[in-house]
């Protein structure tokens, strides 16, 4: 797969919390940009993984979970349950007559 020789600026750029401040030296060849995040931490991040939405905050805990309202944190509720009964333990469990 080929990439663009072309330069991309993108400081001043938000991608979701994250704020591109200033080039940073190449990552792995490829280019990357200092961000600093909604919490003030700052980390160094590829362009792609910015443009592609792969990475939109620092990992920072109060960034992901800040914005939840309740309603979104009933259906996380439902969600992460529906994930564990779908989980191939608990169906092996379940078939065995365990649970």
């Amino acid at each position: 797969m080929g990439y663009s020789r072309k330069k991309l600026e993108l400081t001043g750029q938000r991608f979701g919390k994250l704020t591109v401040i200033a080039p940073a030296e190449n990552v792995d060849g490829r280019t990357a940009w200092l961000c600093r995040c909604q919490c003030g931490r700052e980390q160094v991040v590829k362009t792609c993984r910015l443009r592609s939405g792969d990475v939109t905050n620092c990992g920072c805990k109060p960034c992901g979970l800040s914005s939840l309202t309740y309603t979104d944190s009933a259906w996380l509720g439902t969600l992460q349950a529906k994930i564990v009964y779908q989980s191939p333990y608990f169906l092996k469990k379940e078939a065995a007559g365990q649970i």
